[in-house]
Formats: structure tokens, C-alpha cells, sequence
């Protein structure tokens, strides 16, 4: 689940460490962020749909000038989706560890 998803991180990498306008981080992430997309079982089942409203809400918005109110709402979007996804794996990770160790040494983790 993770090959696809970690081209979610790598756009907020662009979105947050890149220089120029938020317009332009955001051209920059968009398209990395769209290669997380291409195989949807690599998402969690209820993000995916979010996702790719992500994309359509960034393509709509490329068609005539994405102006900075447009490109901070994506961005933001592109944030708590990231975040989501952030929180959801973690919570598998933990699952699975809990799976190997036991519940009582999970407890204690």
C-alpha cells in the first residue's frame, strides 16, 4: 500500500520546500501528487475518493488561471489529505506491530 503513496509525500515536499509563488509550488506538487493516483489500490478505500476530487478540483482550476485564493484552498485540500493518509497508515503500522508483538507489548509502545 505504500509504493503509490509515498508520491503524496514527495508533493508536499514540493508543495512546502519549493521556492516560487503558491501557484507555482503547487504546478510543481500537482503533478506528482497525480502519480499517487495511478494504481487506487494502493489507497486507503474511503481517501481515494477524495483524492481524485483533488485532482478534478486542480485540473478544473489549470484551465483558466489558477489565481492565489484557488491555489491555497487546493493546497490546503492537498494537506489534510496528506495528513489523512499519514494518520491512517500509522494506525495500520500499529495494527500490524500489535499482530507480531502481541497486545500487551503493544500496550507499552
Amino acid at each position: 500500500m505504500l509504493n503509490g503513496l509515498e508520491h503524496v509525500g514527495r508533493a508536499i515536499d514540493l508543495l512546502t520546500l519549493s521556492e516560487g509563488t503558491l501557484v507555482e509550488r503547487l504546478r510543481l506538487a500537482m503533478p506528482e501528487f497525480r502519480l499517487s493516483l495511478a494504481d487506487p489500490d494502493e489507497w486507503p478505500i474511503d481517501l481515494f475518493p477524495l483524492a481524485e476530487e483533488l485532482d478534478e478540483e486542480f485540473r478544473k482550476a489549470q484551465g483558466s488561471a489558477v489565481d492565489r485564493p484557488q491555489a491555497r484552498k487546493t493546497a490546503e485540500h492537498l494537506m489534510m489529505l496528506a495528513d489523512s493518509v499519514t494518520v491512517l497508515l500509522s494506525e495500520a503500522a500499529h495494527r500490524q506491530l500489535g499482530e507480531i508483538l502481541g497486545p500487551e507489548r503493544t500496550a507499552q509502545s
